[in-house]
C-alpha cells in the first residue's frame, strides 16, 4: 500500500510501529528514494532507523519530502526521548540524556559502529559483513573495504574476497560506483589468486548494476578501472562498452573509453621509463594492452615485456614475448627475434632447456647461414650446462644440435672437430646405457660413434662392441641403418689384411647374426682369407642362416667360389631341415648342385642315398661329389641302406658301361670302408674287368681310420698278386694308393717286370716315399741290370725331389 504523503503524518510511533515502518518504506519509496531499502535490514532499532530516514528525507531538495521529513523527525523524536534514548545532534529537541549512554551505543549508529569494528579486529569477517549490511552506509562498508585490504596484504585471499563481496553491496546500493568496481575489482584478484580463472558472478551482477546507470556515470567512474591492473580489467572495460552500445553511444563512444585510459597509462608509462622504473612501465603497457582492440594489442605487450626485461623480470617478460608470437601475427623475422630474446632470458633465469627449445625456433627461422650455425651452438652450449642433471636426453639432444652445426660448418677442420664431439657423446651415451641393460641403445651408441671413427683398428673396435651388445637381442626393434652400417664396417674388416682384425670382424658379423647373413654370403668369392672368415660368421650364425643359404645355392647368387663355399657352411652346420631343399637342388639340374651334394655328405643324412646313387652312376659332373657324400654317410644306424648302397655300386661296376663301371668304382672309393668287405670278395670274380674295376676300387678307399682293415686289404691284394697276373698291373697301382710300406718289397720285384707294370711300380714307390729309400738304394748298388738301376736312380731322385 502507498501512501501519500498528506497521509504520513498519521503513522505514530506505538505497537505499530513495524507495520508503520512497512508503510513508510512504500511512501518515501513513492518520493523515489532508493535508500528506503535500509528499513528492511532487521535488528536495528526501529524508532531510530525511521528517524536517519526523515533526516535524509529533510535534506532533499523535494520540498514535499522536506516537510515530511521534519515532520517524522519530530515524531521520532519523541519516540526516542521516552524511551531513554539520546537524541544526535540536530533534532527538534537537541537534548542528549547522558545517562542513557548504554541504550544509546546499543540501538543508534555508533554502537553499530563499534560491533562492526569489534569483529573485524576478530577476524569474524562473515559477521562482520551480516553487522555492516545492517548497518548499509558508506562508514560500515568502508571498514570491510579497509580490512579487505589488510587480509589482501596477508595474502588471506579468501577472507579479503568474502569483505570485498560485502563492500561491492553495499556501495552498489549507496551507488557509489567508484568504490564498488574498485571492491569488485579486488574481488576479482582474490578468486585469481585462489585458483577462479572463470567470469567473477560479481561481473555479472557489475554489469546489471552499470546497464541501470547512466552513460555519464559509466565513463566518469570507468577511470577507477586504471588502478587495477588486473587480468579482469578486459572485462569490466566490455561491461562498459556494452553500456555505451545499448545506450546508443555508438563507436565513437567505445574508442573514447579507450583513449581516456590509454592516455593516462601512456602517459604514466613514459614517466616510469624515464624515471628508470621498468616494472612500473611494464605495467602500464599492460593495462594498455587489455583495453586495447585485439588485433592493435602486440606492441604494448612487447613494450611491457622489454620494460620487465630491463627490471630484470624475465619470467614476466617471457610471459608476455610468448603472447606475442601464439597469439598475434608475427613475420618471419620479428618472431625470430622474439624467440631469441625469451631464449637469452631463460638463459639468465639458469632455465637452460628452456633456452634451447627458443633458440631452436630461433635457427629454424634464421635465413643467414653463419646465424644460424651461431644459433644452435647457442643450443649445444646449453644442452651441455644440463647434461649433469639429465644426462640420457640432454646429451641425446646435444648430438641433434651438433649435427645442426656440422650441416652449416664450411670449415673442413671445424667439422672434424664437431664430429669428434658427437663421437665423444655417443660412447658416453652407450656407457649410460650399458649400466642400465639396455642392450638396444648400447649398440646403436656404439655403432654411431664407429661410423664417426676415422682410425681404422678403432673403427672396428667400436663395431665389435656394437655387436657384442646386438648379440642377444631382438634385431626388428633396433635401427636397422645403424645395423647395416654396423655390418659393412665389419665387412670391411674382413678383408682387412691383418689378420687380428680379419678374424675379430668375424667373430663379431657372427653376433650380428642373421641380418649379416646376405652380406657375408655376398664375399664368399673374395680372396681366400675373406671368405674363410665369412665361413665362420655363417657357421656360427647356424639355422638362421639356412633359408638365405639354400636361395643363394638355388638361384646362382655370388661368384665361382660361392656355391662351393656354401656347401661348406651348409656341412659345418649340418642341420638335418635343409636336406629336403638339397635333395630338390640335386634333381632340379640347377646351379650349385656339387656344394648340394658335398653339403649332403657332410650332413651324412640317409634320405639323400636314392638321389645320390643315381647321380653318381650318371655321365654328370657332379657324380664325383655324390659319390663322395655316399662315402660319408651315416650307415651306421641302418645297415640295410649301406648294404643296398655298396649292391647298387658294385652291380653297376659289374655290368654297366665303362663310364658306369668308372663311376661305381669312384663312388664305391668315396663309400669306403663299409664296401670293403662286398670289394673283396668281388675280386674272386671271373671276369677280368670287374677285378681290375674292383682292384682300383679297393686302392682308392682312405683306410688312415682303420690300420687292421688296410693290411688285410694289402694281404688280399699281395696274395692274388702271384696267381693272377692279368691284373697285376691294376694291383702295382692300388698299391700305390694305399701306400703300405710292407708292399715295397713286392714293388721293389715289380720293377724288374716289364712295361707298364715296371712303370706303375715306380709310380707308386714315389707315393709311398721316404720309406722305400733304403730298398731303391740296395736296388741300385746290388742290380747288375742298367736299366733297373736306372729305374731305381728316378724313383730315389723324384722322392728326393731332385726333378
Amino acid at each position: 500500500m502507498k501512501y501519500p504523503p498528506s497521509e504520513l503524518k498519521k503513522i505514530k510511533v506505538g505497537p505499530g510501529i513495524k507495520r508503520g515502518i512497512h508503510d513508510l518504506a512504500e511512501a518515501y519509496s513513492h518520493l523515489n528514494y532508493p535508500e528506503v531499502s535500509v528499513l528492511s535490514a532487521g535488528k536495528f532499532s526501529d524508532i531510530y532507523s525511521i528517524y536517519q530516514i526523515s533526516k535524509k528525507l529533510k535534506r532533499k531538495k523535494n520540498e514535499e519530502a522536506k516537510a515530511l521529513g521534519e515532520e517524522v523527525m519530530v515524531i521520532t523524536a519523541a519516540g526516542l526521548k521516552k524511551r531513554g534514548m539520546a537524541i544526535p545532534g540536530g533534532t527538534a529537541s537537541g537534548r542528549k540524556f547522558k545517562n542513557k549512554r548504554g541504550i544509546l551505543e546499543q540501538y543508534s549508529f555508533i554502537g553499530n559502529i563499534k560491533r562492526l569494528k569489534a569483529l573485524i579486529s576478530e577476524k569474524k569477517y562473515e559477521d562482520a559483513v551480516r553487522e555492516a549490511k545492517k548497518i548499509r552506509d558508506k562508514d560500515s562498508a568502508e571498514e570491510l573495504y579497509k580490512a579487505g585490504e589488510n587480509c589482501y596484504n596477508r595474502n588471506e585471499f579468501r577472507n579479503s574476497a568474502i569483505l570485498f563481496e560485502g563492500c561491492f553491496e553495499i556501495f552498489s546500493e549507496l551507488k557509489n560506483y567508484q568504490r564498488a568496481i574498485q571492491s569488485e575489482v579486488y574481488e576479482v584478484k582474490c578468486k585469481s589468486k585462489l585458483g577462479d580463472s572463470g567470469p567473477s558472478e560479481r561481473i555479472e551482477k557489475l554489469m546489471e548494476m552499470l546497464l541501470k546507470m547512466d552513460f555519464k556515470d559509466v565513463k566518469d567512474n570507468f577511470k577507477y578501472l586504471k588502478k587495477s591492473r588486473n587480468k579482469e580489467i578486459e572485462s569490466i572495460y566490455q561491461i562498459c562498452k556494452t553500456v555505451a552500445e545499448r545506450q546508443g553511444k555508438g563507436e565513437s563512444q567505445n574508442k573514447k573509453f579507450g583513449e581516456i585510459l590509454q592516455k593516462e597509462y601512456s602517459d604514466d608509462a613514459k614517466k616510469y621509463e624515464q624515471n628508470g622504473e621498468y616494472g612500473e612501465a611494464a605495467e602500464s603497457y599492460v593495462s594498455i594492452a587489455v583495453i586495447t582492440e585485439f588485433e592493435d594489442r602486440k606492441k604494448f605487450y612487447l613494450k611491457a615485456a622489454e620494460n620487465y626485461e630491463k627490471n630484470g623480470e624475465y619470467g614476466k617478460a617471457n610471459m608476455y614475448y610468448e603472447t606475442v608470437v601464439d597469439h598475434y601475427e608475427c613475420k618471419p623475422a620479428e618472431k625470430k627475434k622474439v624467440f631469441e630474446k625469451i631464449a637469452g632470458n631463460y638463459e639468465k633465469m639458469g632455465l637452460n632447456k628452456m633456452a634451447c627449445g627458443y633458440y631452436e625456433e630461433a635457427a629454424r627461422l634464421e635465413q643467414d647461414t653463419e646465424k644460424k650455425k651461431k644459433l644452435y651452438l647457442k643450443v649445444a652450449e646449453n644442452y651441455e650446462k644440463e647434461v649433469e642433471y639429465d644426462p640420457l636426453i640432454n646429451m641425446i639432444n646435444l648430438v641433434y644440435a651438433y649435427e645442426e652445426v656440422i650441416k652449416l660448418e664450411k670449415d673442413k677442420g671445424m667439422k672434424e672437430k664437431y664430429l669428434g664431439k658427437i663421437k665423444d657423446i655417443h660412447l658416453k651415451i652407450a656407457r649410460e646405457h650399458k649400466e642400465m641393460g639396455e642392450a638396444a641403445k648400447v649398440f646403436e651408441n656404439y655403432a654411431a660413434a664407429a661410423k664417426l671413427e676415422t682410425d681404422a683398428e678403432k673403427k672396428i673396435g667400436l663395431y665389435q662392441k656394437a655387436a657384442e651388445s646386438l648379440e642377444n637381442i631382438d634385431k626388428t626393434k633396433v635401427n636397422s641403418g645403424l645395423i647395416q652400417d654396423t655390418i659393412d664396417g665389419l665387412i670391411e674388416g674382413l678383408k682387412d689384411e691383418d689378420e687380428k682384425i680379419s678374424k675379430g670382424s668375424s667373430g663379431a658379423l657372427a653376433k650380428v647374426g642373421y641380418p649379416a647373413v646376405n652380406d657375408l654370403i655376398n664375399v664368399l668369392n673374395d680372396k681366400d682369407l675373406v671368405r674363410a672368415g665369412a665361413v665362420e660368421a655363417l657357421v656360427k650364425i647356424g639355422s638362421p642362416a639356412l633359408p638365405a643359404l639354400i636361395e643363394a645355392l638355388k638361384k646362382g647368387k655370388g661368384g665361382y667360389h660361392t656355391p662351393s663355399e656354401i656347401g661348406k657352411v651348409l656341412g659345418k652346420i649340418k642341420d638335418p631341415e635343409v636336406v629336403p631343399d638339397l635333395i630338390e637342388i640335386l634333381e632340379s639340374g640347377t646351379h650349385g648342385r656339387m656344394a648340394g651334394a658335398d653339403a649332403l655328405g657332410e650332413i651324412g643324412d640317409i634320405r639323400a642315398v636314392d638321389i645320390l646313387l643315381k647321380i653318381s652312376l650318371s655321365k654328370e659332373d657332379v657324380r664325383w661329389h655324390a659319390a663322395k657324400a655316399l662315402g660319408k654317410m651315416d650307415y651306421s644306424k641302418n645297415k640295410k641302406v649301406k648294404e643296398k648302397v655298396v649292391g647298387v655300386l658294385i652291380d653297376a661296376m659289374k655290368n654297366g658301361t665303362y663310364e658306369a663301371s668308372q663311376n661305381a668304382v669312384r663312388a664305391l672309393q668315396r663309400v669306403g670302408l663299409p664296401a670293403v668287405p662286398a670289394l673283396i670278395k668281388t675280386l674272386k670274380e671271373e671276369n677280368e674287368s670287374v677285378r681290375k674295376w674292383t682292384v682300383e676300387a679297393l686302392g682308392g678307399v682312405d683306410y688312415s681310420k682303420d690300420k687292421k682293415t688296410r693290411e688285410k686289404v694289402v694281404d688280399v691284394l699281395t696274395g692274388d698278386f702271384k696267381n693272377d697276373p692279368e691284373i697285376r698291373y691294376w694291383i702295382v697301382n692300388a698299391l700305390g694308393e694305399i701306400k703300405d710300406p710292407k708292399t715295397i718289397p713286392i714293388l721293389i720285384e715289380a720293377l724288374k717286370e716289364g712295361y707298364p707294370t715296371w712303370n706303375s711300380a715306380a709310380e707308386s714307390l714315389i707315393k709311398i716315399g721316404a720309406p722305400a729309400e733304403g730298398a731303391l738304394i740296395n736296388l741300385l748298388s746290388g742290380s747288375r741290370d742298367k736299366k733297373i738301376r736306372e729305374r731305381a736312380e728316378n724313383i730315389l731322385r723324384k722322392i728326393r725331389g731332385y726333378y
